[in-house]
Order: structure tokens, then sequence, then C-alpha cells
């Protein structure tokens, strides 16, 4: 009875400890490369145009690479530079601008944090609204500052962001300038 024992003693040990080296060895991981790779350009394909579909890419994406992380197959370097690659050129300048402003001691060779890319993605996504849309006029001269040039407009009324500030008073500049120029011509 004792040789039965053992025989199916050391068969429970031996899977056991099988079972324990691929965890070890993560021979049966959850994900890889390959699923953060296919992930990025099913998003890169589809674009991100809502904050619906930022929040459920940054949901999907973090859930990844944070495993990857921690199998150390990707580094916090590359998971910035993956985040970044599926915004389309117009979206990304906007993010990096907003990055830049929400961190100005940043140094430029260092990734951003993914939480903080997020929320400057977030923001950008926000939109602007038609109300967003400033006039100046002065006798004979308009200027406006269109939405397609205008930083996305927050939801709070009475108050201007710093990127439309700026913007506001380049246009008030170049209106006093004109109206200038057209007395001066009088």
């Amino acid at each position: 009875m004792q040789p039965k024992l053992t025989s199916s003693l050391k068969r429970s040990c031996s899977s056991s400890i099988i079972k324990l080296l691929e965890l070890y060895h993560q021979v049966t991981l959850k994900w890889i490369l390959t699923n953060l790779d296919h992930l990025i350009g099913e998003r890169q394909r589809l674009g991100i145009r809502s904050l619906q579909e930022l929040s459920e890419f940054h949901l999907k994406y973090n859930a990844v690479s944070t495993y990857l992380i921690n199998s150390d197959l990707l580094s916090r370097r590359e998971q910035s530079q993956s985040y970044f690659r599926v915004f389309d050129t117009t979206l990304h300048a906007s993010i990096l601008m907003r990055l830049q402003i929400q961190h100005k001691d940043h140094h430029p060779s260092m990734p951003y944090k993914i939480n903080d890319i997020f929320k400057a993605a977030e923001w950008v996504l926000q939109g602007v609204t038609a109300s967003s849309m400033v006039t100046v006029n002065s006798p004979g001269l308009t200027s406006s500052i269109t939405p397609e040039s205008n930083p996305p407009h927050s939801h709070d009324t009475g108050f201007v962001k710093t990127e439309q500030l700026g913007l506001i008073l380049t246009e008030f500049s170049k209106s006093i300038v004109d109206a200038i120029h057209m007395a001066w011509q009088h």
C-alpha cells in the first residue's frame, strides 16, 4: 500500500511543481505585446472622437499595459509612447500643448504619465461649442476666432481658460493695430 501512496504523492507533487514553474516563468501569459499592438492599431484605425471612446480605450489600455509592465515585457517609457500613438496629429498636438501648459517643469525627454495624458486628452475632447466663438467688431474691421483655432471651451460659464485668453488677446491686439492703421490712412 505504501508504494501506491508514494507514487500518487510523487505525481501530485510533480504536477504542482510544474504548475508553479509555469506561473513563475509566465508560460501562460494573460496578455502579450501583440494584444497591446492590436488594441492600439484598432484605435488608430477607428480614431478617438469622444470622451466615451477615450475612456473605453484608456481602461483597456491600462489593463493590458499594466500587466505587461508587471511582467517586465513593457517599460513605462514604451507605455507612454504607445499610448500617444492612438491620437491623430491634430489631437496629439493639442494634448501635447495641454500637457506642456500643465507641467511647465517637465523635461521633454521624459515620458508623461498615462493618467496625465488621459486627463489632457479628456480636456481637449470636451470640444468647442458654437457659443464659444468670439467675434471682435470695429468700424470697417471684423475679426473672429473660429472654433477651429480656439482651444476647447470650459463648460463653466464665466470662466476663460489660459489658452483661450491668449487667443482672444492676440486677436484683440490685431484688431487694435488694424484699426489704428485704418485711422491713419483716412
